[in-house]
């Protein structure tokens, strides 16, 4: 090879070089920008999902807590401060720094007397929702602004209402007779009903020594400290209209006492043997502050404004505990000692007054047509009728996820 082929060879090799080169670097570009933007979407979108995680969690805790203010105090001034305090204290949680950029004044809570559809409004809400719109809640990106978006849109909602009524509450072991077949069981609104008696004046209704307590799951053995742990809330069962139960004879004056009146923070002479660590008096034991007895009216009014000189800023999320369910029973047909009778349904009672420790004991409470209850099992639909319920989070049918 002479000298002029060799120099023309050498030539054409750098020139192909450089030409393969230069098409290169934009290949090498467009493969840097791709591994970007995939690595964008996995690590901000992972990040949105982490934030819609939190938000969500804090508008559900925001719609429980303003749902269950409603239905104690049926105002929805009070329901949607609780849901706003309860949004920014879950805010201000640890590993939760991001949500407090969300301005409170961004967190809606509306109100709705249906559930489906939820219409904001409504002269009876009983369905609370809340939620926080994407745009009020964008996060910057970081590695998927390559690609032009510089921030992801975070949103969520939530909605708590009354579930179905319970099957399986808290059950107080007293039997109040009730009017087979008669709309609330023949009872008022806001009516005293002696739920258990202690004088068998004319007569017993249940029959001869039956004082209306009735066995719930005593046929075991525990007698009298039975009767006081269920009166204290021990016993949480399911019965159904139609059912029967068994009535327990004998007044059982100390153990109904001893087990109520841990609700009232065991007035003299005291709750025995129950254990007031577990059974702990309600938030408010005296109404208004002038004796009993107590109308719920007043008591839903103090639970919701409680003192807070006396009690912690969360003492109104603690549960009702004057508020109870009993079976109601039919005493058409008397039972000498213990005997079954037809139970007609639950009912809940606001109860009114503690229990005295004497031979004349009555136990009393107030009808409410639903009360907010202690429990499990809800039927099938949201419609709340005669007796227990408790507040559950719900499907937002006006959001894609909730």
């Amino acid at each position: 090879m002479n000298l002029n082929k060799w120099m023309a060879l050498c030539f054409g090799l750098r020139r192909g070089a450089a030409a393969q080169s230069g098409a290169i670097l934009p290949l090498v570009a467009i493969g840097m920008l791709a591994l970007l933007a995939m690595a964008g979407l996995a690590l901000d979108m992972g990040h949105a999902y982490l934030n819609k995680t939190r938000l969500q969690n804090a508008l559900d805790a925001a719609a429980l807590s303003g749902a269950k203010t409603l239905d104690e105090s049926s105002d929805t001034a009070k329901a949607t401060t609780a849901a706003l305090t309860a949004f920014t204290m879950n805010a201000n949680a640890a590993g939760n720094a991001e949500l407090q950029d969300i301005a409170i004044g961004n967190v809606l809570v509306e109100f709705s007397d249906t559930l489906n559809p939820f219409v904001p409004g409504g002269a009876n809400p009983r369905f609370v929702r809340a939620g926080v719109a994407a745009t009020d809640f964008a996060r910057p990106s970081w590695l998927i602004q390559v690609i032009g978006f510089a921030n992801v849109p975070v949103g969520a909602r939530a909605v708590a209402g009354p579930s179905p009524a319970l099957t399986c509450p808290e059950i107080l072991p007293v039997a109040p007779c009730g009017t087979p077949g008669a709309a609330n069981y023949g009872y008022t609104l806001g009516q005293e009903v002696v739920m258990k008696t202690g004088k068998g004046t004319n007569g017993w209704e249940l029959g001869p020594g039956n004082y209306q307590n009735v066995d719930l799951g005593c046929d075991q053995g525990g007698g009298g400290a039975c009767i006081r742990d269920n009166m204290a809330g021990a016993y949480q069962g399911c019965t159904s209209p139609d059912d029967t139960i068994q009535t327990k004879p004998g007044s059982s004056v100390g153990p109904n006492a001893q087990g109520l009146n841990t609700r009232f923070g065991c007035p003299p002479p005291g709750c025995g043997g129950v254990d007031t660590s577990t059974y702990k008096p309600d938030v408010v034991t005296d109404a208004g502050g002038s004796g009993y007895p107590d109308t719920y009216d007043q008591y839903k009014a103090d639970r919701s404004t409680p003192s807070w000189d006396i009690q912690p800023p969360t003492a109104q999320l603690d549960p009702p505990r004057r508020l109870a369910s009993v079976p109601v029973i039919d005493c058409s047909t008397t039972v000498n000692g213990s005997g079954p009778v037809k139970v007609l349904g639950l009912a809940c009672m606001f109860l009114t007054r503690p229990a005295e420790h004497n031979g004349s004991q009555e136990v009393y409470g107030e009808f409410r047509e639903t009360c907010l209850g202690l429990g499990s099992a809800p039927g099938p639909n949201p419609v709340i009728g005669p007796g227990p319920h408790t507040i559950i989070l719900y499907k937002d049918f006006g959001a894609a996820d909730s």
